[in-house]
């Protein structure tokens, strides 16, 4: 019991810890460098596809040359195929959509709208039933996360216009964010899918292959960046220019830009993440993941709004702040209660 305790706690630290830090790290970055999605995207790929290689490869010797062999995998090459394809064009479009000067507020709001996605996905495709609670948790938890993202808008003081809000609401560039997000939103409810039965179909009565899963997904994705090699170099020299961040933080005495600090430090953060994400869709349903990272993404935004945003919150915005979060904890517990009530009646 308490090493299942111990596990759960671990799992849901790496998820909350990793992921939120890295939330945090991508919005100081992108929030001066929007454009370097596909680099950012690319170096988080590569330290974690490095950072798994010695667990998944062996040296073998052919005529005294060494040579690196994968191991012995519990789920086949050919399963993972598609699931690299779908994980690799989300996490590049996710990002790309920095480039359209997309707030970090809408990112929250359409990558949380995955838990409608998984609920009609898991309907659909693999014939899954829903009670009323659970469909009614769900909603409650989305419209949490929208209006707690809605009270971080910023309301712009009468007579100023920057060009930074004009570039937002330039109507193409803003269309072509929401369409990138879009169909991120959609492959990311085919990964779910996919990985359910892949995990269904090859656990087995072994350890869950969570390690093996994010290891495949990183490394089997690197050739796609082939295409992108020139955006990623370009973006690269975009870091090694004078920094665009505050004086007090770029004058510190370091030979490294302090850029490439935050890019260490969100790679860092997720490989935290990455680790906590897998583990936890190794040992649950896609559609319990999309609810446990929909209230990451709450405590996440609340952070960033303690951290970068307005301090001098109106009544209105708090009010959308406090009660998003209270909907989301709310439908929390209604979706547990859910989930344990219709355990018992399958027991039953």
């Amino acid at each position: 019991m308490l090493p299942r305790v111990f596990d759960w706690v671990l799992t849901l630290g790496l998820v909350f810890g990793g992921c939120c830090s890295n939330a945090l790290t991508l919005e100081e970055l992108t929030s001066k460098y929007p454009t370097v999605g596909h680099l950012v995207t690319f170096v988080q790929f590569l330290v974690i596809a490095i950072h798994g290689f010695p667990k998944h490869f062996t040296i073998t010797r052919w005529r005294g040359i060494p040579i690196p062999k994968l191991k012995p995998r519990q789920i086949p090459l050919s399963v993972y195929f598609v699931q690299v394809v779908l994980f690799c064009l989300l996490s590049i479009l996710n990002n790309k959509a920095f480039s359209y000067f997309i707030p970090m507020t809408v990112h929250i709001i359409f990558r949380s709208g995955g838990l409608i996605i998984s609920m009609l996905m898991g309907r659909t495709l693999l014939n899954k039933r829903y009670t009323t609670l659970q469909v009614v948790s769900v909603v409650l938890v989305t419209l949490g996360v929208i209006s707690t993202t809605l009270s971080g808008t910023k309301k712009s003081k009468a007579g100023i216009t920057t060009n930074s809000v004009s570039a937002v609401m330039d109507i193409h560039q803003y269309l072509t964010g929401i369409a990138l997000l879009s169909i991120a939103l959609v492959l990311s409810g085919l990964l779910g899918v996919v990985q359910d039965r892949a995990y269904a179909k090859f656990r087995g009565t072994g350890n869950t292959p969570w390690e093996e899963s994010m290891f495949y997904l990183h490394f089997l994705s690197m050739p796609m960046f082939l295409s992108l090699k020139g955006d990623i170099a370009e973006q690269f020299y975009t870091l090694q220019q004078p920094s665009a961040f505050s004086t007090s933080s770029s004058s510190l005495p370091s030979p490294i830009p302090i850029a490439f600090v935050i890019l260490g430090l969100n790679v860092f953060t997720q490989l935290i993440c990455a680790a906590g994400v897998n583990r936890l869709t190794s040992r649950v349903s896609s559609l319990t993941v999309s609810l446990i990272l929909v209230v990451r993404k709450a405590v996440s935004l609340f952070v960033s709004l303690t951290i970068f945003g307005d301090k001098e919150m109106d009544q209105q915005q708090k009010l959308l702040l406090y009660g998003g979060a209270g909907l989301v904890f709310f439908g929390t517990v209604l979706y547990s209660i859910a989930q344990k009530r219709k355990t018992v009646d399958k027991v039953d």
